[in-house]
Protein backbone atom coordinates (compact mmCIF):
# COMPACT_ATOMS: atom_id res chain seq x y z
CA UNK A 1 0.00 0.00 0.00
CA UNK A 2 1.43 3.39 -1.04
CA UNK A 3 1.45 5.95 1.77
CA UNK A 4 1.86 9.59 0.69
CA UNK A 5 2.28 10.82 4.25
CA UNK A 6 3.62 9.20 7.40
CA UNK A 7 4.38 9.88 11.03
CA UNK A 8 7.82 8.50 11.83
CA UNK A 9 9.68 8.12 15.13
CA UNK A 10 13.31 7.59 16.13
CA UNK A 11 14.10 6.11 19.53
CA UNK A 12 16.87 7.29 21.84
CA UNK A 13 17.92 4.88 24.59
CA UNK A 14 20.83 3.72 26.73
CA UNK A 15 21.55 0.05 26.23
CA UNK A 16 23.94 -1.86 28.47
CA UNK A 17 24.98 -5.51 28.76
CA UNK A 18 21.61 -7.01 29.81
CA UNK A 19 19.94 -8.15 26.57
CA UNK A 20 16.53 -8.87 28.08
CA UNK A 21 16.36 -5.47 29.78
CA UNK A 22 17.50 -3.70 26.62
CA UNK A 23 14.97 -5.42 24.36
CA UNK A 24 12.11 -4.80 26.80
CA UNK A 25 13.02 -1.11 26.99
CA UNK A 26 13.27 -0.79 23.20
CA UNK A 27 9.91 -2.43 22.62
CA UNK A 28 8.24 -0.37 25.35
CA UNK A 29 9.49 2.79 23.62
CA UNK A 30 8.26 1.40 20.29
CA UNK A 31 4.82 0.81 21.82
CA UNK A 32 4.70 4.35 23.22
CA UNK A 33 5.71 5.80 19.85
CA UNK A 34 2.96 3.76 18.16
CA UNK A 35 0.44 5.03 20.70
CA UNK A 36 1.57 8.56 19.76
CA UNK A 37 0.61 7.86 16.17
CA UNK A 38 3.91 6.71 14.65
CA UNK A 39 3.55 4.55 11.54
CA UNK A 40 7.28 3.79 11.29
CA UNK A 41 9.68 3.43 14.24
CA UNK A 42 13.49 3.19 14.24
CA UNK A 43 15.58 1.78 17.10
CA UNK A 44 19.29 2.61 17.68
CA UNK A 45 22.36 0.61 16.68
CA UNK A 46 23.04 -2.48 18.82
CA UNK A 47 20.00 -1.77 20.95
CA UNK A 48 20.16 -5.34 22.24
CA UNK A 49 23.67 -5.25 23.70
CA UNK A 50 26.24 -2.58 24.51
CA UNK A 51 28.65 -4.65 26.60
CA UNK A 52 32.23 -5.82 25.98
CA UNK A 53 33.05 -7.33 22.61
CA UNK A 54 33.92 -10.58 24.35
CA UNK A 55 30.18 -11.07 24.89
CA UNK A 56 29.02 -10.19 21.39
CA UNK A 57 28.83 -13.68 19.94
CA UNK A 58 27.04 -15.20 22.93
CA UNK A 59 24.40 -12.45 22.88
CA UNK A 60 23.95 -12.49 19.09
CA UNK A 61 21.53 -14.68 17.14
CA UNK A 62 21.17 -16.14 13.68
CA UNK A 63 18.79 -14.36 11.33
CA UNK A 64 15.96 -16.83 11.98
CA UNK A 65 16.39 -16.71 15.76
CA UNK A 66 13.79 -15.97 18.45
CA UNK A 67 14.61 -12.24 18.62
CA UNK A 68 13.54 -11.62 15.02
CA UNK A 69 10.42 -13.68 15.59
CA UNK A 70 9.56 -11.45 18.53
CA UNK A 71 10.35 -8.23 16.64
CA UNK A 72 8.11 -9.25 13.74
CA UNK A 73 5.32 -10.17 16.14
CA UNK A 74 5.54 -6.80 17.91
CA UNK A 75 5.46 -4.92 14.59
CA UNK A 76 2.32 -6.83 13.60
CA UNK A 77 0.68 -6.43 17.00
CA UNK A 78 1.26 -2.66 17.05
CA UNK A 79 0.54 -2.22 13.33
CA UNK A 80 3.82 -0.35 12.79
CA UNK A 81 6.78 -0.73 10.48
CA UNK A 82 9.76 -1.46 12.73
CA UNK A 83 13.29 -0.67 11.63
CA UNK A 84 14.93 -2.72 14.36
CA UNK A 85 18.05 -0.60 14.80
CA UNK A 86 20.84 -3.10 14.55
CA UNK A 87 21.71 -6.29 16.39
CA UNK A 88 24.52 -8.82 16.47
CA UNK A 89 24.00 -11.39 13.72
CA UNK A 90 25.91 -14.66 13.97
CA UNK A 91 27.46 -15.61 10.62
CA UNK A 92 26.56 -18.86 8.95
CA UNK A 93 29.48 -20.99 10.14
CA UNK A 94 29.35 -23.21 7.07
CA UNK A 95 29.64 -20.22 4.74
CA UNK A 96 32.79 -18.74 6.30
CA UNK A 97 36.13 -20.08 7.39
CA UNK A 98 36.90 -20.31 11.09
CA UNK A 99 39.82 -17.93 10.55
CA UNK A 100 37.40 -15.24 9.35
CA UNK A 101 35.01 -15.72 12.25
CA UNK A 102 37.54 -15.78 15.08
CA UNK A 103 39.42 -12.75 16.35
CA UNK A 104 42.77 -14.51 16.78
CA UNK A 105 44.33 -11.80 18.92
CA UNK A 106 41.40 -11.38 21.30
CA UNK A 107 40.34 -15.02 21.24
CA UNK A 108 36.62 -14.63 20.57
CA UNK A 109 34.21 -14.85 17.65
CA UNK A 110 32.94 -11.85 15.73
CA UNK A 111 29.46 -11.06 14.39
CA UNK A 112 27.80 -8.85 11.79
CA UNK A 113 26.18 -5.57 12.86
CA UNK A 114 22.82 -6.01 11.13
CA UNK A 115 19.68 -3.95 10.62
CA UNK A 116 16.42 -5.84 10.04
CA UNK A 117 13.20 -4.15 8.95
CA UNK A 118 9.74 -5.58 9.66
CA UNK A 119 6.50 -4.58 7.94
CA UNK A 120 3.30 -3.88 9.84
CA UNK A 121 2.15 -7.42 9.03
CA UNK A 122 5.22 -8.86 10.78
CA UNK A 123 7.20 -9.97 7.73
CA UNK A 124 10.87 -9.06 7.34
CA UNK A 125 11.30 -6.95 4.20
CA UNK A 126 14.89 -5.68 4.40
CA UNK A 127 18.29 -6.51 5.86
CA UNK A 128 21.51 -4.48 5.89
CA UNK A 129 24.89 -5.36 7.39
CA UNK A 130 27.05 -2.40 8.43
CA UNK A 131 29.78 -1.97 5.81
CA UNK A 132 32.14 0.58 7.39
CA UNK A 133 33.68 -0.38 10.75
CA UNK A 134 34.52 2.48 13.11
CA UNK A 135 38.04 3.24 14.28
CA UNK A 136 39.11 6.04 16.59
CA UNK A 137 42.49 6.70 18.16
CA UNK A 138 42.66 8.05 21.72
CA UNK A 139 40.58 11.21 21.85
CA UNK A 140 39.21 13.44 24.63
CA UNK A 141 38.03 10.50 26.72
CA UNK A 142 41.31 8.66 26.27
CA UNK A 143 39.40 5.75 24.75
CA UNK A 144 40.22 3.97 21.51
CA UNK A 145 37.76 2.08 19.35
CA UNK A 146 38.15 -0.56 16.68
CA UNK A 147 34.90 -2.21 15.70
CA UNK A 148 36.85 -4.79 13.70
CA UNK A 149 37.78 -6.32 17.08
CA UNK A 150 34.19 -7.47 17.50
CA UNK A 151 32.47 -7.17 14.14
CA UNK A 152 32.66 -8.42 10.57
CA UNK A 153 31.95 -5.92 7.78
CA UNK A 154 29.08 -6.36 5.38
CA UNK A 155 29.84 -6.10 1.68
CA UNK A 156 26.64 -4.80 0.09
CA UNK A 157 24.82 -1.47 0.12
CA UNK A 158 21.04 -1.77 0.46
CA UNK A 159 18.00 0.25 -0.51
CA UNK A 160 14.44 -0.88 -1.13
CA UNK A 161 10.99 0.26 -2.18
CA UNK A 162 8.43 0.05 0.61
CA UNK A 163 4.92 1.54 0.77
CA UNK A 164 5.85 3.82 -2.12
CA UNK A 165 9.03 5.17 -0.48
CA UNK A 166 12.56 4.50 -1.70
CA UNK A 167 14.50 3.84 1.51
CA UNK A 168 18.27 3.74 1.92
CA UNK A 169 20.03 2.10 4.86
CA UNK A 170 23.15 3.12 6.77
CA UNK A 171 24.50 2.41 10.24
CA UNK A 172 26.43 4.99 12.31
CA UNK A 173 29.97 5.30 10.87
CA UNK A 174 28.55 4.79 7.36
CA UNK A 175 27.44 8.44 7.57
CA UNK A 176 31.02 9.58 6.92
CA UNK A 177 31.14 7.94 3.47
CA UNK A 178 29.03 9.88 0.95
CA UNK A 179 29.88 7.44 -1.83
CA UNK A 180 27.62 4.90 -0.13
CA UNK A 181 24.67 7.25 -0.55
CA UNK A 182 25.56 8.31 -4.09
CA UNK A 183 25.60 4.63 -5.05
CA UNK A 184 22.16 3.82 -3.68
CA UNK A 185 20.81 7.17 -4.94
CA UNK A 186 22.19 6.68 -8.45
CA UNK A 187 19.28 5.24 -10.40
CA UNK A 188 16.29 6.45 -8.38
CA UNK A 189 16.15 9.24 -5.79
CA UNK A 190 16.06 8.22 -2.16
CA UNK A 191 13.04 9.46 -0.21
CA UNK A 192 14.29 8.48 3.25
CA UNK A 193 17.58 7.36 4.76
CA UNK A 194 17.33 5.25 7.92
CA UNK A 195 20.33 5.59 10.28
CA UNK A 196 20.55 3.66 13.56
CA UNK A 197 23.67 4.63 15.49
CA UNK A 198 25.73 4.51 18.65
CA UNK A 199 27.64 7.68 17.80
CA UNK A 200 30.17 8.44 20.51
CA UNK A 201 29.77 11.45 22.75
CA UNK A 202 33.16 12.86 21.72
CA UNK A 203 32.55 12.74 17.98
CA UNK A 204 28.79 13.17 18.20
CA UNK A 205 28.85 16.67 19.63
CA UNK A 206 30.97 17.77 16.67
CA UNK A 207 29.75 15.72 13.73
CA UNK A 208 26.47 13.84 14.33
CA UNK A 209 23.95 16.53 13.36
CA UNK A 210 26.33 18.03 10.79
CA UNK A 211 26.65 14.72 8.93
CA UNK A 212 22.94 13.95 9.12
CA UNK A 213 22.04 17.36 7.70
CA UNK A 214 24.66 17.00 4.95
CA UNK A 215 23.26 13.64 3.87
CA UNK A 216 19.70 15.05 3.87
CA UNK A 217 20.61 18.11 1.80
CA UNK A 218 22.86 16.41 -0.75
CA UNK A 219 20.38 13.56 -1.33
CA UNK A 220 17.28 15.79 -1.04
CA UNK A 221 15.54 13.32 1.25
CA UNK A 222 14.33 12.84 4.80
CA UNK A 223 16.61 11.38 7.47
CA UNK A 224 15.36 9.14 10.28
CA UNK A 225 18.23 8.77 12.78
CA UNK A 226 18.21 6.95 16.13
CA UNK A 227 21.18 7.15 18.48
CA UNK A 228 22.24 5.54 21.73
CA UNK A 229 22.74 7.90 24.67
CA UNK A 230 24.66 8.10 27.95
CA UNK A 231 27.20 5.77 29.54
CA UNK A 232 27.01 2.11 28.60
CA UNK A 233 30.05 1.12 30.65
CA UNK A 234 33.11 3.02 31.92
CA UNK A 235 34.76 4.82 29.01
CA UNK A 236 31.92 4.10 26.57
CA UNK A 237 29.44 6.94 26.11
CA UNK A 238 27.05 7.81 23.28
CA UNK A 239 25.81 11.24 22.25
CA UNK A 240 22.05 10.77 22.01
CA UNK A 241 20.09 13.32 19.95
CA UNK A 242 17.91 10.98 17.92
CA UNK A 243 16.34 13.18 15.27
CA UNK A 244 14.34 13.56 12.09
CA UNK A 245 15.56 15.91 9.34
CA UNK A 246 13.85 17.17 6.20
CA UNK A 247 15.42 17.64 2.73
CA UNK A 248 16.26 21.30 3.45
CA UNK A 249 18.28 20.18 6.48
CA UNK A 250 15.69 21.37 9.01
CA UNK A 251 15.56 19.34 12.24
CA UNK A 252 11.90 18.38 12.67
CA UNK A 253 12.36 16.83 16.11
CA UNK A 254 15.27 15.96 18.41
CA UNK A 255 15.36 13.99 21.67
CA UNK A 256 18.53 15.80 22.79
CA UNK A 257 20.34 13.53 25.27
CA UNK A 258 17.18 12.10 26.86
CA UNK A 259 15.79 8.61 26.43
CA UNK A 260 12.54 8.67 24.50
CA UNK A 261 11.75 9.29 20.85
CA UNK A 262 11.61 12.03 18.24
CA UNK A 263 8.48 12.08 16.10
CA UNK A 264 7.46 14.04 13.01
CA UNK A 265 5.22 14.01 9.94
CA UNK A 266 6.73 13.52 6.50
CA UNK A 267 5.07 13.56 3.08
CA UNK A 268 5.80 12.77 -0.55
CA UNK A 269 4.17 16.09 -1.48
CA UNK A 270 6.68 18.13 0.53
CA UNK A 271 9.50 15.99 -0.85
CA UNK A 272 8.39 16.66 -4.41
CA UNK A 273 8.12 20.40 -3.76
CA UNK A 274 11.64 20.54 -2.30
CA UNK A 275 13.03 18.88 -5.42
CA UNK A 276 11.12 21.17 -7.79
CA UNK A 277 12.39 24.24 -5.94
CA UNK A 278 16.00 23.09 -6.18
CA UNK A 279 16.33 20.49 -9.00
CA UNK A 280 19.84 19.38 -8.05
CA UNK A 281 19.30 15.83 -9.25
CA UNK A 282 18.52 17.04 -12.77
CA UNK A 283 21.59 19.31 -12.66
CA UNK A 284 24.06 16.47 -12.06
CA UNK A 285 26.93 16.16 -14.58
CA UNK A 286 26.83 12.40 -14.97
CA UNK A 287 29.05 12.69 -18.03
CA UNK A 288 31.87 13.86 -15.74
CA UNK A 289 31.40 11.51 -12.79
CA UNK A 290 33.22 8.22 -12.48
Amino acid sequence: MVKDSLKIASVCMRSQADVRENVDKALNLTKTAAQSGANWVLLPEMFTYMGPYSGLYDTAEYENGPLNTRLGSVAEELGVTLFAGSVGERPDDQASSSEKLVNQEKGYRRVYNTLYAFADDGRQFAKYRKTHLFELAAFESGSTYSEADGFLAGNRFVHCEYQGWNIGFAICYDLRFPNLFSQINKDKPLDLIVVPAAFTEATGKRHWQLLLQARAVENQCYILAANQTGEHRPGKRSFGHSMIIDPWGNVLDNTEEKEGFAIADISKGHLSQFRKTLPARENRRLDLYD
